[in-house]
């Protein structure tokens, strides 16, 4: 990887080198303690460290590392003791380093250095200037809570990129389950038809010379397979299509199961008075919820329920798991979309454990 390359990929740490400019004001400037050539060459060796540390991958490197960290750090206690206090500031470069660039944890060798360091420095500043101590300590809480909180950040994207990966696996799991659903019935619905084609089209063939009445009931019982063998392709094309929501209730019980998370769910058959396209579309909204509690609900139970009312049929999904902490319309968009293509309402609400889910259709216009 180039230069370029390397400073592209690592825009904050480039970003950063700007606040260099202070120990060449202390040496050119502001004023410094001790000779001039010492600044000048704890100056370079701090800034050489951190170009190393930023652009190198130092991941299997654990000596050269913490050799460069420990360089660093003196470059700190330097910059505090012979410059001014106000370069404790640049522990703010390890807040991001050991983090973000290297890639640690909290309870790392790397951070026991850069706390202890810290602490001497304070413990440096203490003894040189304590009038500037009360302004330092203020500042150096708020550096170390910003460090804190860039593991929090990293732990976090972490988590979500471990949920994207499950989340994706989850999904392969659904595709593969409905493939081979497709597969199971494709087989026992043709594979005896298809077979019986092959022996009976043979047949008469073999006796097309001999005996032809006979071929001719035989071509007749093929032809008769044959718009049997429509019939049952159609059903299944329509079954993809059409799914019945008691149908559905059985594909997502074997779901839940095979996701170790219980499922119950109550007077599925009153959906029966639902058109077959409201039936799959209540379906699909079933799917989308009950693949929402797979994913990020950490739940251990599903339950649901379908009320009948005079005008109306609802849907109640409701699990035991952490809710949603503000809930918003592009959270559940996609049910969102469903239920308003067949004129429905949608009703969410968080519960003291889990999330409920109510889907209000109405039974007029049941031709859709």
């Amino acid at each position: 990887m180039s230069i370029l390359e390397k400073v592209k990929a690592n825009p904050i740490g480039t970003s950063n080198l700007i606040y260099l400019i202070f120990p060449v004001l202390s040496l050119s400037v502001l004023g410094h303690k001790g000779p001039l050539w010492s600044g000048i060459l704890i100056t370079v060796l701090f800034t050489v460290s951190y170009l190393i540390m930023i652009y190198d991958d130092l991941s299997k490197k654990i000596i050269l590392r913490r050799t460069l960290l420990v360089i660093h750090f003196l470059g700190i206690f330097y910059f505090v003791g012979f410059f001014n206090a106000s370069h404790l500031l640049f522990f703010f470069y390890g807040a991001y380093i050991i983090p973000y660039v290297f890639q640690l944890k909290m309870n790392s060798v790397e951070v026991f250095m850069y706390v202890s360091a810290f602490v001497f420095t304070i413990f440096i500043i203490g003894l040189d200037d304590k009038e500037y101590l009360m302004l330092m300590i203020p500042m150096a809480i708020v550096i170390l809570l910003v460090m804190y909180g860039n593991f929090k950040v990293l732990e976090s994207r972490k988590l979500q990129e471990k949920i994207r990966n499950q989340n994706a696996h989850i999904n392969t799991l659904i595709a593969e389950q409905e493939r081979n659903r497709i597969g199971q019935d494709l087989h026992d619905t043709l594979g005896h038809v298809f077979a019986s084609l092959s022996v009976k089209s043979e047949l008469a063939m073999k006796l097309i010379d001999k005996d032809v009445d006979k071929a001719k009931s035989e071509m007749a019982s093929v032809n008769e397979l044959s718009k049997d063998a429509l019939v049952k392709v159609r059903a299944i094309v329509d079954d993809l299509k059409l799914q019945s929501f008691e149908e559905e209730i059985k594909t997502m019980d074997t779901l839940l199961e095979n996701a170790n998370l219980l499922f119950e769910f109550r007077n599925a058959d009153r959906a029966k008075s639902l058109s077959p396209t409201k039936q799959s579309a209540l379906s699909m909204i079933l799917r989308e919820a009950v693949n929402n509690v797979i994913k990020h609900a950490k739940a251990t139970k599903v339950t649901g329920e379908i009320i009948e009312e005079n005008k109306s049929i609802s849907m109640v999904v409701q699990d035991d798991g952490i809710g949603m902490k503000n809930i918003c319309e592009e959270d559940l968009k996609s049910i969102k979309h469903r239920v308003d293509a067949v004129k429905g309402k949608l009703d969410v609400n968080n519960l003291n454990e889990g999330l409920k889910i109510t889907v209000i259709l109405p039974r007029g216009d049941d031709t859709l």
